[in-house]
């Protein structure tokens, strides 16, 4: 009993004796790198429902260039100064490396590298067409497959990123190239008049009737017509856009008419604000976001059918944006912008898809204490820096996922109106593209690694290829219509059912017209008799206001008049006494002037005798 007792007894680790190997996680054999195996059992899943065939092989190389195309593109800019510190940044084809300076131990400073990758870096003296060429020209190709892209311009304050994404007259930067591609290449596309238009939700298209399509193009004639002289402007930089790049005409037989709408919003103090609203008091929009898109509701949509008006419009909100002078820039932005534009497409067989481009202008992340805001500035960079503090975030918990862990991080989209607002390229769902902007010199360097270490996560993002934006088929009403008012050739269009629906339309429209006369009429008589009776039930107030009025003025002349009479009545009284008075001193004196003379008279006797 003894023995059994004592070989049932657990072993207790021994400090002498090594573990078997076999329990040893040290010496356990472990794959070589993670792998999702459920994740590949979906993937694998899906390519064979598609007819694909997928090769799940270690091929380092091969996972690499798949990897390199799926990534975000990042590109990195550096805008010129005079004091460059050319001893810390070194561009080594499309690596970036930067010199830090580290205290170890012993209170000595050593010298580390840092490398940061980039799908292309672009050194101090590129100009504005290269970049452009380098970074955008290939997301705005394509328009009945493209789904639309997102570019954001990223830096510190004073880096370059408006001057990125506007340019200046003789350098114009990605937007006004943008506008000058889109309808250059679609020339033979582009409306001038609106057809369809987006509605508050960002899938959903209507054809526009006739008397709602003349007030979107007076709405986009006043906003252009504010600004006459960026026509002038714009001039210019339509011939220094097309010299660099000529953009040419695209011939696709598929495409039967464009429409191209814009709008304007900023992010200020987390509130969108609409910069195109024609309101003088604006008042902030709520964001609302559904299966992974998200649109601003109520925002003000501007058709452009030209390039200049695109322009016009561009600088129309500009002149209504926030900024301010801090001491690290004396034209800061206070807010961040994004400029929309939607490119609908309607093909030969009526089907409408539809591009979205974001042209997103980051406000620059700043230190307090460097910038010395104070007041309403100090609030603007803390909210400017929450946001992107919360832009990071996203990006950290979107690659994190993207590793194939258990634990799915959530992405805080919501936390921030910035990221609510391009949560579709932060989800991938859509395609994104970042440049950076860096200020090389030595007062900015932690800020500059600060933003280099947020791109570099950024790189490292996989997103997926999206489909083609369709709109839905319920949305289309009458969508025969539309190859009748946009296309000359209607050979496939049943003549004889047209005649039929025409005269059943023009008999519909007059029913209408006599039930709008009666209804007119109706209407006229209702008006003719509730004015009388306003005009008599006023005339009546009026008049009973007027008695009223009379009946209190006598009242108060009476009680007005009682002081004034009881105190004349006082000094009448007063004078009658008075009066009475005189007349009794009157005769004494009269009696005193008769025995005066009589005393006078005998004096003289007495005198003479």
């Amino acid at each position: 009993m003894e023995g059994i007792g004592h070989q049932n007894k657990r072993k207790l680790p021994s400090y002498i004796e090594p573990r078997d190997p076999s329990i040893d996680r040290r010496y356990r054999p472990c794959p070589k790198r993670q792998v999702n195996l459920e994740r590949v059992i979906q993937e694998t899943c899906e390519d064979e429902l598609n007819g694909l065939s997928v090769d799940l092989t270690d091929d380092d190389d091969s996972a690499g260039n798949e990897v390199e195309d799926n990534t975000v593109s990042v590109y990195l800019r550096l805008r010129p100064h005079p004091h460059t510190d050319n001893s810390k940044y070194q561009i080594k084809d499309d690596r970036l490396v930067v010199n830090c300076e580290e205290t170890t131990n012993h209170f000595k400073k050593e010298i580390s590298e840092k490398h940061y990758y980039f799908s292309k870096i672009f050194g101090q003296d590129v100009s504005q067409y290269e970049i452009y060429e380098g970074c955008i020209r290939s997301h705005l190709n394509g328009l009945l497959t493209d789904v639309g892209s997102t570019f954001i311009t990223y830096g510190t304050s004073g880096s370059g990123k408006t001057h990125t994404l506007l340019g200046d007259y003789m350098e114009p930067g990605i937007v006004p190239r943008s506008f000058e591609q889109i309808f250059s290449q679609n020339a033979a596309y582009i409306c001038d008049r609106p057809i369809v238009k987006l509605q508050k939700r960002i899938d959903q298209i209507s054809l526009l009737t006739d008397e709602v399509a003349e007030h979107e193009l007076a709405i986009s004639q006043y906003i252009t017509s504010q600004a006459i002289e960026d026509y002038e402007t714009y001039e210019k930089l339509h011939d220094i856009i097309q010299k660099q790049h000529q953009f040419e005409q695209i011939e696709n037989s598929d495409i039967q008419s464009v429409n191209v709408w814009v709008s304007f919003v900023e992010i200020y103090n987390e509130s969108v604000r609409d910069l195109l609203d024609l309101e003088t008091n604006r008042t902030n929009l709520r964001v609302i976001a559904n299966d992974g898109e998200s649109f601003i509701k109520d925002v003000q949509w501007v058709f452009a059918p030209t390039a200049k008006d695109c322009y016009a419009i561009l600088q129309y909100g500009q002149e209504r944006a926030s900024y301010a002078a801090t001491s690290i820039n004396d034209y800061s932005s206070r807010a961040h912008s994004v400029f929309y534009i939607n490119v609908v497409t309607i093909s030969k067989n009526s089907e409408v898809s539809y591009a979205n481009y974001k042209f997103c202008d980051l406000a620059g992340s700043e230190r307090v204490k460097k910038a010395d805001t104070q007041g309403d500035r100090l609030k603007e960079t803390q909210r400017i820096n929450k946001s992107l503090m919360t832009l990071g975030r996203c990006l950290t918990a979107v690659h994190a996922n993207q590793k194939g862990r258990k634990l799915v991080d959530v992405v805080p989209v919501r936390d921030s109106k910035l990221t609510l607002l391009i949560q579709a390229a932060l989800t991938g769902r859509e395609r994104l593209s970042m440049i950076v902007n860096l200020l090389p010199i030595t007062e900015y360097f932690d800020e500059n690694l600060n933003v280099l270490s947020f791109s570099s996560i950024a790189k490292q993002i996989h997103v997926r290829k999206a489909e083609t934006r369709m709109a839905k088929r319920q949305s289309m009403r009458f969508s025969f219509s539309i190859n009748a008012l946009t296309s000359p050739s209607r050979a496939r269009v049943d003549h004889v059912q047209c005649e039929l629906e025409q005269e059943r339309l023009l008999d519909e429209i007059e029913n209408y017209k006599e039930e709008l006369n009666q209804l007119r009429a109706a209407m006229f008589d209702q008006e003719v008799a509730l004015r009388e009776q306003i005009v008599k039930s006023y005339d009546e107030l009026l008049n009973k206001r007027n008695a009223e009025h009379q009946r209190k003025l006598e009242m108060v002349k009476e009680m007005t008049k009682r002081p004034y009479e009881a105190r004349i009545e006082i000094l009448n009284n007063k004078f009658r006494h008075l009066q009475d008075d005189y007349d009794d001193l009157s005769e004494q004196y009269e009696l005193l002037e008769k025995e005066n003379e009589a005393l006078k008279k005998k004096y003289e006797e007495v005198e003479k005798t």
